[in-house]
């Protein structure tokens, strides 16, 4: 009974403050789309840390990088 109860928490905390890339490029997507470039790089850069699977997301973060006017870290 004690560890179910230890895993109920555990996942519960998981759900509770993590979160996936999916949401986290979301964000950041919608960041983009309101011209606020910083932040969404910033979320990008927080979703690459966790996997980088997608090379539409690879993409808009250089744009996004481009923007802000680094356009040699646009391309790496």
């Amino acid at each position: 009974m004690r560890l179910k109860s230890i895993t109920v928490l555990l996942l519960s905390c998981s759900f509770a403050f993590g979160q996936n890339y999916k949401t986290i490029v979301a964000e950041a997507y919608n960041l983009y789309s309101n011209k606020e470039y910083k932040q969404a790089l910033s979320k990008y850069k927080q979703a690459f840390e966790i996997d980088q699977k997608n090379e539409s997301d690879s993409c808009t973060a250089g744009c996004t990088t481009a923007l802000l006017g680094d356009k040699k870290l646009a391309f790496e």
